[in-house]
């Protein structure tokens, strides 16, 4: 098999399922792999359109999005959808064609700016909106590009991988490789067991208490915890913007979005609640409004906060504490506390008057019809 063949036949073993595609001059021994792959190719009229279909695809499969091009402008043209990706966490592979390797790397785009037909600098191009770039190489295989772009992309927090392929690499020849490719080794977390005592002590004291899910819940697949976590216990939620696909409206725990484009639920929920648990929410403005002091100035507010993402913004809130957890391992704690405190008793008065202002003074049924021809956004 040649390089082509073995890197889409990897990234079938590993969970891709679907390639959106712009075939071209420099990716042609890929499109080749591709037509002939178990893979499914969907072919589109723009690399913009191939990026942002495979983050979409990113965002609602259980696997990762793939995109492949050529190089040169079609790689510039991917750069607002692999964007998006980058900052809203979605896994995607970019997989792209380049000029044969006929100079060093060094001297290829230095006074004549390009050697080969639309040579650009891939990784200079992509490494603002990428978590990586690697390029097959004679000390890079196929295979070992495909594993470690796959691990990357899923891994800690999600993002774009963008793999470049030469067109005399794209043919090289490689030994099949035998079995099913390994397994990475995923590190162990550590539990902060004293910040965890304070959360105990809180769920115990508390009768308003409201959980914040974002789109970290849905970014680290941990959705289907989420809401059997919600559902056994009762606790009412809210939601960013982003996080609009972790339940639908009518779920019963259910009470609203948000911030400045949020709903007079869910920011009710916000200001009333006496503790507010925060799961993949990095917390900016489209969530927290702009004046920070008044987000939740009365309630104890918990954060769970990997790798310092939201503290290091060092926030003007109020009662906060944060824990460097991945969002599947906070919500195990936050299963085992309940286990060891009990099933907090909320307070009845407080749930009906989120459940009336949900129903009633939602966004769809307040009076935004105007007289006359004209339409405003929420009427629309």
């Amino acid at each position: 098999m040649n390089s082509s063949e073995i890197l889409l036949d990897t990234l079938s073993q590993l969970g891709a399922s679907t390639v959106f595609f712009v075939s071209g001059g420099n990716a042609m021994y890929l499109n080749d792999a591709l037509q002939r792959s178990s893979l499914k190719s969907v072919a589109v009229h723009h690399e913009q359109a191939a990026a942002m279909a495979a983050e979409s695809f990113g965002r609602v499969s259980e696997s990762f999005g793939v995109c492949m091009t050529t190089n040169g402008p079609a790689v510039s043209n991917l750069l607002t959808g692999l964007a998006g990706a980058f900052l809203d966490s979605v896994p995607l592979i970019a997989i792209v064609g380049q000029s044969k390797e006929q100079l060093p790397l060094e001297d290829r785009t230095q006074f004549l700016r390009q050697s080969g037909l639309f040579e650009l600098d891939t990784e200079g191009l992509v490494s603002s909106v990428s978590k990586a770039f690697i390029r097959v190489s004679r000390e890079v295989s196929a295979r070992e590009a495909a594993r470690k772009a796959v691990h990357i992309a899923t891994s800690g927090r999600p993002g774009p991988v963008v793999i470049e392929v030469p067109m005399d690499m794209q043919s090289k020849t490689e030994d099949v490789p035998a079995g099913d490719p390994e397994t990475p080794i995923t590190h162990l977390e550590i539990t902060d067991v004293v910040k965890w005592a304070d959360v105990e002590f809180a769920f115990k004291e508390s009768k308003k208490i409201l959980l914040l899910a974002g789109n970290g819940v849905l970014a680290s697949r941990s959705n289907h915890s989420f809401r059997a976590f919600v559902e056994e216990f009762k606790i009412p939620f809210v939601t960013t913007q982003l996080a609009k696909g972790v339940a639908e409206f009518t779920h019963p725990q259910f009470v609203g979005h948000v911030g400045p484009r949020g709903d007079r639920a869910g920011n009710s929920a916000i200001q009333s609640a006496d503790m507010l648990i925060t799961i993949g929410a990095s917390l900016g403005n489209q969530t927290t409004g702009y004046e920070l002091s008044l987000f939740g100035p009365k309630c104890r507010k918990f954060i769970q906060d990997k790798a310092g993402g939201v503290s290091g913004k060092k926030l003007a809130l109020s009662h906060v504490t944060y824990i460097d957890e991945s969002a599947p391992l906070f919500l195990e704690n936050l299963r085992s506390c309940i286990a060891k405190v009990g099933v907090p008793e909320l307070e009845q008065d407080w749930l009906l008057k989120l459940a009336r202002l949900k129903e009633h003074a939602s966004v769809h049924s307040e009076p935004h019809l105007r007289d006359g021809s004209g339409h405003n956004l929420y009427d629309f």
